[in-house]
């Protein structure tokens, strides 16, 4: 189980699941596609799975004009 989200100040919105099961270029890697609707700066929460436990990680992207 996996997903991303993300948020903009100008309340763009972009929500993600992976690319096919068990996506990725190796063990243990995930792989997502998408287009950001609009430049600026996003909060990214990707929350998955591991070890029956869901857990939750945040970054922070800047996305060019």
């Amino acid at each position: 189980m996996a997903t991303w989200w993300a948020c903009a100040g100008d309340l763009a919105y972009l929500h993600l699941h992976p690319e096919g099961a068990g996506a990725g270029a190796g063990a243990g890697e995930i792989a997502f596609a998408g287009r950001f609707p609009s430049a600026g700066a996003y909060r990214l929460y990707l929350q998955f799975q591991h070890e029956g436990v869901v857990r939750t990680a945040a970054f922070t992207v800047a996305v060019p004009r």
